[in-house]
């Protein structure tokens, strides 16, 4: 029986720096031929996020638009109108006033779901929110056993073991060691940032999810507590 680490899905959550380095004035960044289109709006609380149409890469970058106000950050999001951003706002700081969550879909396929949050302030400020796979890897081991035609996997999270025996005949393609993180879905519950990333021990299996809830904590939201679920929330 060997203990083999969890294997994390390649790509990062990626952060933007402060509006003053990573965004611009919408309406000056625009060249001559790039195609603005409305991706989300929320009219009661005036709050819209437009894309630049690529071609071949969907939409980049995206302008976010509050009251009369805009700025462009270099965000980018799937052209799939199924995955197009989502807006919400919510007090996530504890500090007065809500800040806006821009979830973002930037790459769809078989078992693969990669998305982004960011977080802004009423004036444009991005707060930084750290990538969940990193705090994952400090968090969760497997070990695996083999033999009679069987496998079964053990998965620890947080020091609390779950165990799942299959048959090799039940998926064509295994993962040896489990991979967390190519589906990560980001919500917001009760004024806390959320992050549910999958488990995956083959390309179309699944065997649940880690969630993460995040803290404010010297301006950056941080991972507070990760704990396992079978069943998406």
């Amino acid at each position: 029986m060997n203990k083999i680490a969890i294997a994390i899905a390649a790509g990062v959550i990626l952060l933007s720096g402060c509006t003053t380095d990573k965004s611009r004035n919408a309406e000056q960044n625009n060249s001559a031929g790039d195609h603005k289109v409305l991706l989300t709006e929320d009219k009661a609380q005036k709050i819209a996020v437009y894309g630049i149409s690529k071609p071949e890469s969907g939409y980049s970058p995206l302008i976010v638009q509050l009251d009369n106000e805009s700025r462009d950050y270099e965000w980018s999001n799937t052209s799939n109108p199924s995955f197009y951003p989502k807006v919400i706002l919510s007090d996530l700081n504890g500090i007065e006033g809500d800040e806006i969550a821009v979830v973002l879909t930037t790459a769809t396929g078989t078992g693969v779901h990669e998305s982004e949050v960011h977080v802004l302030t009423a004036d444009f400020t991005e707060i930084p929110v750290s990538d969940p796979k990193d705090s994952v890897r400090n968090e969760i081991s497997s070990v695996l056993q083999k033999g009679n035609g069987e496998r079964e996997y053990t998965i620890s999270v947080s020091g609390k073991d779950y165990p799942f025996k299959f048959n090799e005949s039940d998926a064509g393609i295994w993962f040896d060691q489990p991979v967390v993180g190519n589906i990560i879905r980001y919500f917001i519950q009760d004024h806390v940032l959320m992050a549910e990333l999958s488990i995956q021990i083959s390309p179309g299996m699944f065997i649940g999810n880690v969630l993460m809830r995040y803290a404010y904590v010297n301006g950056t939201l941080e991972p507070d507590d990760i704990e396992y679920q079978k069943e998406s929330l």
